[in-house]
């Protein structure tokens, strides 16, 4: 099992890290899961707490895992 991480949304440094995964997606062709993706969103703990908008029943998220 995963461990959870607390962490709170910051809004405005969520901002900052999807800026960051729009350039990461114009900036590469092709990017590789491992060496790409994951270690960009392990690095920005605000845009993987972003993914809980698919989720209605989540309302405030304070922790992840990747």
């Amino acid at each position: 099992m995963k461990n959870l991480q607390p962490h709170v949304l910051d809004p405005r440094q969520c901002r900052v890290e999807w800026n960051d995964y729009a350039k990461l997606l114009a900036g590469k062709p092709v990017l590789s899961e491992q060496k790409d993706v994951l270690l960009f969103f392990k690095q920005r703990p605000n845009l993987s707490l972003l993914v809980y908008t698919y989720f209605l029943r989540v309302t405030a998220p304070d922790c992840y895992a990747h």
